[in-house]
């Protein structure tokens, strides 16, 4: 899975709820979510808000997976 992010660009938008819902700021605070990184055990975000430092942070998926298709699937719960 690696850093193929390219597989994730047609999912903007999803990317900024994942991050928006897992540091608990308004997705209408988020100004930048860039998926950096995917595993078989989550994702690395960077992401940037409203009056906020830019971090990068570590969303989880609930199970392993182990391939695009179970990450995407795994992403959207």
């Amino acid at each position: 899975m690696g850093g193929e992010s390219g597989v994730w660009k047609d999912r903007a938008e999803d990317i900024y709820r994942i991050v928006s819902n897992f540091t608990n700021i308004p997705i209408t605070e988020m100004t930048y979510a860039e998926l950096l990184w995917v595993d078989c055990l989550g994702m690395y975000i960077r992401s940037e808000a409203l009056g906020r430092e830019p971090r990068v942070v570590r969303v989880p998926f609930y199970r392993k997976v182990m391939d695009h298709r179970e990450a995407r699937y795994a992403m959207l719960k």
